[in-house]
């Protein structure tokens, strides 16, 4: 039978100023009782403290039974509590007096003030800190004590290191009297000094002291037993969170595991007792929260050992099990926190867990379970917790929604109006979180609009998409006017992230200077964010924003040409090389080949703009980093683990090998031109044409011209069947490219100089010649013209281009082929002017690749050309050569033959 539960305690407090002497009451504040841990406000004096600094509280019986009760004061500026120490309240009487002091007194770093201050913050706010583990993605935020220090330090007023340095002279003493201390008390020493798992297993000790006092208590003595659960749920939660600290994760599943099951075998033991009862509640959200943060981590560092499905999967299984139990409208809190924990298990089974059949299900039960526990808060009883659980339904909506769009097909529209309900509860928020009185929480909803705003805008087009943009511009500067990096670095940093979206979003829409301002402006306010050390905290979340940072210049680089695309290359290669100091091939393998795969992509632009520009040294170097880069991405990506990236990584090698074997065009390294072929061909053992047509046909066009380039430096039979091979490859492409000029003009080239086909030379060129009708493409037809005896058409085909816009080194051969042309139809007339004109041009020429192969072969069985047959010959073969003396003499000799 379970003791009776004790009565509601009504508390006379008074509240006093010891700063002057003696001290005097404090009236006009207001008192406030909630739990050390921030889960949940149990009364509030209904009347402000009178002139003599008096008020009443209620205090129920569950709240007694439970205990690690703490006292607030609000609406008392510049003043913190001072006794009792860090406002927890050990027991409750009749009485209570609380103390305040100054922000900034020194009494509050005595060793009284600083064992309470590690107390708590080692507890503090468990709940929302572990909720946004659970939304890393949306927060990149994770526990972090230097954090929640830096944060106490700044509410009463104290330099950060100033707290810091007496905290430590405080436990080095405490260690130096292991003997007078207990080890709850040397366990928060070794938090004190970051050592975390010394921190976890002094109070892993306690708990297990505790646990042993527990088990020696008799059943009958239940106050005891409560009083001793609840130390085993402190210690286990402190020791659970320094393992978290010190990243081992499934240390600290496993020390709350015990915790839950200690405390549901005591609620067993005692059903009707409400206070085991919500140890037991809490004991298994938290730990559901730990298993959350196990599952993420292996998730993100790629851990084989864990299965991270199955640890969500628990978390939904036990929190039903709590939910079960709760009857929500009389624990509106305690149904309102289960759910929570419950969203948060979806949202992970729904946006971390990659290939889930089942992910856009979870996302929408994950939302649907936010807006339960949001719907079940009250705002105007306690508008903290509505705040808090408001924020993160607004989070969970716009990142589910963006996921649904990307993912699952979701319309635009749809995803809109979903993000712009968000924005709407946000916009609310700012109403109840109002700048003055919660800055820090209004300006993290700020940085939220602005990156809601942000998304809206990516579903959008034209002036609202702009204006979109702008809004979200001035929500993230409005954040960064209360966020500053000294006292809130990570959400200042966030706001930095935000606004830097913002701007790159606003790049896209615009041209020329101004999307490169843009673009490099967006960049800067990402990269200030990276002032912000995270590295030490997670590594992977610092590689993230450099990783993104790296994206968005080299995607913004594509729109660009010249200096301005290189301004953003450079960097973008700089923030792909960071990312690697962090993301290791032995710690996070396929993260480390991406990496190393956008690495080399960006090198090999680089190389491209480089090229253009003439700066061959340069070029050599950015091709062999890409080509290492590659290479690296290839000892992790396999067919068997990734077959599509590393087909993608074969044929990104297969390109940057082609470039390298042509720095000496005359005289291409054949090994490389072999690998490139290889790259290629392995490639397209994955990429087919039904599946991936566009790269499918891409690919055929490049090993088509590789293939060709091997025939040119080859002999004898191997350069019939490498021309052969690039023809089938560059056939094979036109299915998919029917209308490419250059393919087709490639075709028209091979058959026509190579495969001496001049039918299907004269098909290819035409077809060339009417998808881009330049005067290059004129030109090759004319000549396909001539070595298919359509003299008029080439003629025609001639005179249409314009000889004072050619290049001067293209006139000869212009003039050549009309020469022919006009001698071929019989019309020596005309033919005889031409041939004078050709003399002339003899002292310009120069060798610019002009091919006579199949010129000359036509000539040399064409019976048009039969009278002078060698003469016609050596002017196409010194054409080619470049040979002005023999190409003036051939001219002349064809001339005074025209005359006669």
């Amino acid at each position: 039978m379970a003791a009776p539960a004790p009565a509601p305690i009504h508390v006379i407090v008074t509240v006093i100023d010891k700063h002057v002497e003696p001290a005097h009451p404090v009236p006009g504040v207001r008192v406030t009782i909630d739990f050390v841990d921030g889960s949940q406000r149990i009364t509030e004096a209904r009347d402000r403290t009178n002139s003599q600094g008096q008020t009443e509280l209620l205090i129920s019986s569950e709240a007694q039974q439970r205990g690690d009760l703490h006292v607030e004061i609000s609406d008392a500026p510049n003043l913190v509590v001072y006794q009792p120490s860090e406002g927890i309240l050990t027991d409750v009487h009749p009485t209570l007096t609380i103390v305040l002091l100054p922000k900034g007194s020194p009494a509050l770093l005595q060793p009284a003030q600083i064992e309470a201050m590690l107390d708590r913050l080692s507890r503090l706010s468990v709940q929302n800190q572990q909720l946004q583990v659970s939304l890393n993605k949306a927060e990149h935020q994770k526990p972090d004590f230097d954090q929640l220090l830096r944060n106490w330090a700044s509410n009463n007023g104290l330099p950060y290191d100033q707290v810091d340095q007496q905290m430590r002279i405080w436990a080095n003493d405490v260690l130096e009297h292991r003997q007078e201390s207990s080890l709850t008390k040397q366990g928060e020493a070794e938090l004190a000094l970051r050592h975390f798992e010394n921190a976890a297993k002094l109070f892993q000790g306690a708990a297990l002291t505790s646990k042993l006092a527990l088990h020696s208590e008799q059943e009958s003595y239940l106050v005891a037993r409560r009083a001793a659960l609840r130390s085993l749920f402190k210690e286990s939660t402190q020791s659970a969170d320094a393992y978290q600290l010190a990243r081992q994760y499934h240390q600290a599943t496993q020390i709350m595991d015990v915790a839950v099951q200690e405390s549901a075998a005591e609620h067993q033991r005692y059903p009707d007792d409400t206070a085991l009862r919500h140890i037991w509640f809490r004991a298994v959200r938290y730990t559901s929260y730990d298993r959350i943060q196990e599952g993420s981590w292996a998730l993100r560092h790629e851990s084989p050992a864990e299965n991270p499905t199955a640890l969500f999967s628990k978390v939904v299984d036990d929190c039903k099990v709590v939910l079960g139990q709760i009857d929500r409208s009389a624990e509106p809190e305690q149904y309102a926190s289960t759910q929570s924990v419950i969203a948060s298990a979806y949202l992970s089974l729904g946006t971390a867990i990659p290939h889930n059949k089942d992910s856009a299900a979870f996302r929408s039960q994950a939302v649907a379970s936010f807006r339960t526990a949001l719907d079940t808060a009250n705002k105007e009883k306690d508008p903290v917790t509505w705040v808090r659980y408001a924020y993160f339904y607004s989070i969970v909506l716009v990142m589910t929604s963006g996921r649904s769009y990307n993912d699952d097909n979701m319309p635009a529209d749809q995803a809109s109006q979903s993000i712009s309900q968000a924005i709407d509860v946000l916009h609310t928020i700012l109403e109840v979180s109002t700048r003055s009185k919660y800055p820090l929480e209004w300006g993290k909803t700020q940085t939220a609009i602005s990156n809601s705003l942000n998304l809206e805008a990516l579903l959008t087009s034209g002036k609202p998409a702009t204006d979109l943009l702008i809004q979200a511009e001035a929500s993230a500067r409005a954040a960064l006017e209360v966020l500053n990096k000294t006292d809130h670095p990570e959400e200042w940093a966030m706001a930095e992230r935000a606004l830097g979206s913002s701007l790159y979003a606003r790049s896209m829409g615009v041209s020329g200077n101004q999307e490169h301002d843009l673009i490099l402006q967006g960049a800067t306010a990402i990269q200030e964010s990276l002032q912000v050390d995270a590295s030490q905290e997670d590594p992977l979340d610092w590689a993230e924003v450099e990783q993104n940072l790296a994206t968005i210049l080299r995607t913004g680089s594509n729109s660009l040409t010249g200096n301005q695309a290189i301004d953003l290359l450079i960097p973008s290669v700089a923030a792909w090389r960071f990312e690697l100091k962090v993301v290791t091939k032995e710690g996070a393998p396929l993260r480390w080949a991406e990496t190393q795969f956008q690495l080399g992509s960006a090198l090999g632009k680089l190389a491209e703009l480089y090229n253009l520009q003439g700066q061959a040294k340069q070029v050599a170097d950015y091709r062999s980093q890409a080509t290492v880069a590659f290479r690296g991405a290839l000892e992790v990506f396999t067919r068997q683990n990734n077959a599509e990236r590393w087909a993608h990584a074969q044929l990104a090698l297969g390109t940057i090998l082609f470039a390298q074997s042509q720095v000496d065009p005359a005289n291409p390294s054949t090994d490389l031109l072999a690998q490139a072929v290889n790259a290629h061909g392995t490639a397209l053992e994955v990429f087919n044409q039904q599946t991936y047509p566009q790269v499918w046909g891409s690919a055929q066009k490049t090993l088509g011209q590789i293939r060709a380039v091997q025939g040119l430096h080859s002999s004898g039979q191997q350069a019939k069947e490498f021309f052969a091979q690039s023809a089938e490859a560059l056939t094979a492409a036109l299915q998919i490219f029917p209308k490419n000029a250059e393919i087709l003009s490639l075709l028209s080239s091979l058959y026509h100089d190579d495969l001496i086909d001049f039918p299907k030379a004269y098909d290819y060129a035409s077809r060339a010649k009417a998808a881009a009708p330049n005067d290059s493409n004129k030109l090759n037809l004319a000549e396909a013209a001539l070595t298919t005896s359509h003299f008029s058409t080439c003629i025609d085909l001639i005179n249409s281009v314009d000889q004072a816009q050619l290049e001067a080194g293209l006139i000869p051969g212009r003039l050549t082929l009309l020469l022919a042309c006009q001698w071929g139809a019989g019309e020596h007339a005309a033919a005889s002017q031409t041939a004078e004109a050709v003399a002339l041009s003899a002292s310009t020429l120069t060798k610019l690749g002009w091919i006579s192969t199949g010129d000359c072969a036509y000539l040399s069985s064409a019976p048009e050309f039969s009278a002078k047959r060698p003469v016609w010959i050596k002017l196409f073969q010194s054409l080619e050569q470049g040979d002005g003396p023999s190409f003036g003499d051939a001219a002349h000799t064809i001339h005074q033959g025209a005359e006669n």
